[in-house]
């Protein structure tokens, strides 16, 4: 390729390339014709005067070259902090323009252009400040995430945008028992605080309070939180994460043999919660956004004082790219296989094992396991790899139970369901004939971070589209169907 340099605007031209040796040039193409784009116009000046009433005037001349028929400018705007531009159109008249409801204590960007038939020039682009005034507002969603005998885990997030008049660079909040007159503060430049020294069994009026470089703004309305009882029995232990995938997380504790089963347990989370029997020892949170930050608390509703207990955080798994698996040849094999194609998954994902998922399809299945990122994965790793007289009873008693044919370090092309062999200890099980099936892929990635907090899994699930096998037995033929799962 070469650019052609040195050319007139607005102008036709008529291109050819011809090849050449030391013997002379060669034959030449066809013409190509091109006509140059028209020159834009150059950058014209703007000033800004900021004004009562958080308002700015824009006030602009056109460019000193003016290339072209001058037909407009075009006004762009935005504070710093937002992504888009608001963008005003003028005539070739206009030479002013006010724009209104500036935040005070912001800083705003403005690019200025004129325009001609050809399109847009050269920006002129300037940047003001507003004045700085106390915040208007009280730091939002102040509330409890954590609790001890002595303590209080508090967090809120920051006034409006609109609101904040300046950069907040403090946090106070106000708190005191509410049997006693006097208050006690804490500051923290944060939007979260862990309160130490409190009484147990003692109930709290907590507040917070945002400043600026000139001062602090509304004092919140309070809340109010009870410490936990030194003699408060515990109900659970070892709160914690079992797995993680990119929209789900497996939550698990344990009980005391003491453990009143009629006392329900609640989960909280991203200002949710879900009621839980304590006994059944696991809870399968479900609807979560991918690479997402969560934390997760587990209470006792029972326990007049709140009875938090204990609390986890977890990152959901990215959403990586899919890994579809797709029915290898139309005529499929007898005697329970069939082979399947699998695309590999991203290459810059560090990936533990893969997991080759089968669900033999019926009622109960169907509702429970079409859309494989809500799954209980240890409901389906642990019968996984065991003994075989563990195996013989359990198949006898879940025949049509979803399995794993296979672990795997790395994944490949093809794979053959119903091989009959084992993989890194799954038994990989014929296919009964006269039976759909629902295949897919889980991959087991690494997360050194994870695993030294929580030992969960974290688990990436591999099946943009789930391959539904209806393959041959006999006489009876069945086509491969895919169904998307979101």
């Amino acid at each position: 390729e070469a650019v052609v340099t040195g050319l007139l605007a607005e102008t036709t031209y008529s291109v050819t390339v011809a090849a050449y040796t030391t013997k002379g040039d060669g034959a030449r193409s066809k013409a190509k014709v091109v006509t140059t784009t028209g020159a834009v116009p150059g950058k014209p000046t703007m000033m800004i005067s900021t004004t009562i009433g958080n308002t700015a005037l824009i006030q602009w001349q056109p460019p000193k070259e003016m290339v072209g028929e001058h037909v407009g400018y075009q006004l762009q705007y935005k504070r710093a902090e937002e992504e888009a531009f608001t963008i005003k159109d003028f005539k070739k008249a206009d030479d002013h323009f006010t724009v209104t409801g500036l935040h005070k204590g912001a800083t705003y960007i403005f690019k200025l252009c004129a325009k001609n038939r050809a399109g847009n020039g050269e920006e002129y682009v300037k940047e003001i400040s507003t004045p700085e005034d106390i915040p208007s507002s009280y730091p939002q969603n102040l509330s409890v995430v954590g609790l001890t005998a002595t303590s209080t885990k508090l967090s809120w997030e920051p006034p409006p945008l609109a609101e904040r008049n300046g950069k907040i660079v403090r946090y106070v909040v106000v708190y005191r028992d509410i049997n006693v007159l006097n208050n006690n503060t804490n500051s923290t430049t944060a939007t979260e605080m862990t309160v130490q020294g409190l009484q147990p069994d003692t109930t709290y009026d907590i507040r917070v309070q945002a400043f600026n470089s000139k001062g602090g703004g509304p004092i919140s309305p309070s809340i109010q939180s009870r410490t936990m009882s030194l003699s408060m029995p515990v109900f659970t232990k070892n709160f914690g994460v079992k797995a993680v995938t990119k929209t789900s997380v497996l939550l698990t504790w344990e009980v005391p043999e003491t453990f009143k089963s009629q006392v329900p347990l609640k989960i909280l989370y991203n200002q949710q919660s879900v009621e839980v029997q304590g006994d059944l020892k696991r809870k399968l949170i479900t609807q979560l956004q991918p690479d997402t930050d969560y934390s997760f608390v587990l209470m006792s509703r029972g326990n007049s004082a709140g009875g938090l207990q204990q609390q986890v955080s977890i990152r959901t798994a990215p959403d990586l790219p899919q890994i579809k698996p797709a029915l290898y040849q139309e005529d499929v094999e007898e005697g329970g296989r069939v082979t399947i194609s699998l695309s590999t998954g991203p290459a810059e994902v560090s990936v533990r094992w893969y997991y080759i998922v089968v669900v033999p399809v019926n009622p109960a299945s169907h509702r429970r396991w079409e859309n494989p990122e809500d799954m209980d994965i240890q409901e389906l790793l642990e019968p996984g790899a065991d003994s075989s007289l563990q195996r013989k009873k359990r198949q006898s008693q879940k025949l049509l139970q979803p399995y794993i044919a296979a672990k795997l370090d790395t994944l490949p092309e093809l794979f053959t369901l119903g091989d009959e062999k084992k993989y890194n200890g799954y038994y990989n099980k014929p296919l009964p004939g006269q039976q759909q099936y629902r295949c897919f892929v889980l991959a087991d990635l690494t997360d050194n971070e994870s695993q030294v907090h929580h030992s969960p899994v974290i688990w990436q699930h591999g099946t943009g589209a789930t391959a539904l096998i209806r393959y041959r037995c006999r006489s009876t033929e069945m086509p491969l169907e895919a169904s998307q799962i979101h």
